[in-house]
């Protein structure tokens, strides 16, 4: 008779814990909907099309700007250098290239400057 209420408070202890399981996947689930309710809204999704459109197009800005620099500095090392075999050469249409880029980068950007 002993372990029959034993079995019985033990039922009775998971059947508690499953109630406050419950309750609180309910309270979480709660949640969980006013956070997508909100998102839904019409007016954040507008603010977060917003947002993202302005930052696409500051992307795009930062490729143009990386685009004709490197093209600009590597035209300059091209013009100055050629096809030449010396060493030397080589070394300072890199060097020459870099600058042009870096000039080229600064001048179209101006928030880049030091």
């Amino acid at each position: 008779m002993k372990s029959y209420k034993n079995q019985n408070q033990l039922l009775d202890d998971s059947i508690a814990a499953l109630r406050l399981k419950r309750q609180h996947e309910i309270e979480t689930l709660k949640t969980q909907y006013h956070v997508v309710l909100e998102t839904l809204r019409p007016s954040n999704i507008i603010d977060q099309s917003i947002t993202d459109i302005s930052t696409a197009f500051a992307l795009r800005g930062n490729l143009k700007v990386s685009i004709i620099s490197i093209l600009g500095g590597y035209l300059s090392r091209k013009l100055l250098v050629r096809n030449s075999k010396s060493l030397f050469k080589n070394i300072l249409g890199y060097i020459i290239q870099v600058g042009v880029s870096n000039l080229i980068t600064r001048r179209v950007d101006p928030d880049l400057r030091d």
